[in-house]
C-alpha cells in the first residue's frame, strides 16, 4: 500500500487578493453614509451614497437616477469606497435622519459626482 503525501499545505501560495484594495473586510457592510463609486454596468463611475445593506447586498441612491425611494441593490465587491461618511449628509444617513434626494445630488456633486459623467 503506497501512500503519497501533498506537502503543499497552503504556505508558499501567495494571498489571492495581494496588492489589491479591498473596500470593505469580506462579509462587513459598509457603513450607511459611505460615498462609492460604481465599478461594474452602464452607470460605473457614478457615485453613489450607501443608503442601506439588505440580504448580503448594498443599497445605493444618488438622489437623481436612483432615488432614496427606490435605492439600487448592488454587490460589495462591485464598488469602491470613495470617500468616508464625514459630510453632514453622510452623518444625517448614518443616524437615521430624514435626508432628501437634493441633499444626496448636492454632497455628491461637492464629492466630485459631476466629473464628466453627466448624472445617470
Amino acid at each position: 500500500m503506497s501512500m503519497e503525501s501533498d506537502s503543499t499545505g497552503g504556505d508558499n501560495v501567495p494571498e489571492q487578493n495581494a496588492g489589491l484594495r479591498q473596500t470593505a473586510p469580506p462579509g462587513a457592510p459598509l457603513p450607511v453614509g459611505t460615498v462609492v463609486r460604481n465599478k461594474n454596468g452602464r452607470d460605473a463611475g457614478t457615485l453613489f451614497f450607501v443608503v442601506g445593506a439588505e440580504d448580503g447586498l448594498l443599497l445605493l441612491a444618488d438622489g437623481r437616477g436612483r432615488l432614496l425611494e427606490k435605492p439600487k441593490r448592488k454587490k460589495p465587491k462591485h464598488v469602491a469606497v470613495f470617500a468616508d461618511a464625514s459630510s453632514r449628509t453622510s452623518r444625517k444617513l448614518g443616524s437615521g435622519e430624514k435626508v432628501t434626494n437634493a441633499e444626496l445630488r448636492r454632497a455628491l456633486a461637492a464629492a466630485g459626482a459631476d466629473d464628466g459623467n453627466g448624472g445617470v
